[in-house]
């Protein structure tokens, strides 16, 4: 046999066993809310009010596969630096500090157009005891994603204020 024919018989085998292997799975389906997200805008209506808040302060909200965490400064003012020489601030500069900061990470799951987060770690102790909970309706259309609270387990009643949030995606 001549080297040519040599290379053309391994050519052929290493065809044939490379048309015989399976084909690569197919790549994972992300959910609906998979990815990060910023806060572009907050509304709120209740019986004796309404407001929107357009320009909020630093927001990330994350959702994994199953897990989630969400970091925002609530309110409209910029958080208040520490004065220099004052490293780790004053008592009353940690407190201003802690009112101003909402975080909260855990598992959370997908009902129909519901969304219930479960907390494991959170800024507030009392919010992460194991048996605490939100839920709200979500809606995503293309890179946006609203949120709006239906109900949480630190009380019975139903929310006197219905407060949307819409994030951009960001990644």
């Amino acid at each position: 046999m001549s080297h040519n024919m040599i290379r053309l018989v391994v050519l052929g085998i290493v065809v044939v066993f490379t048309a015989c292997q399976d084909p690569p799975p197919p790549a994972p389906i992300a959910g609906p809310l998979e990815g990060a997200w910023k806060i572009v805008e907050w509304s709120g209506a209740g019986a004796d009010t309404s407001w929107t808040q357009v320009a909020p302060q630093p927001s990330l909200y994350l959702f994994g596969k199953e897990y989630y965490s969400v970091m925002y400064i609530n309110g409209t003012e910029a958080r208040a630096l520490f004065e220099e020489g004052t490293p780790g601030g004053t008592d009353a500069e940690k407190v201003a500090g802690y009112n101003t900061f909402i975080a909260n990470s855990g598992s959370y799951a997908i009902s129909g157009t519901n969304v219930t987060t479960s907390p494991m770690v959170a800024k507030w102790p009392n919010y992460m005891t194991g048996d605490q909970s939100a839920t709200f309706a979500y809606r995503v259309e293309g890179d946006n994603l609203w949120l709006e609270n239906v109900s949480n387990t630190f009380t019975t009643e139903t929310p006197s204020i219905i407060v949307t949030t819409k994030l951009e995606r960001i990644e």
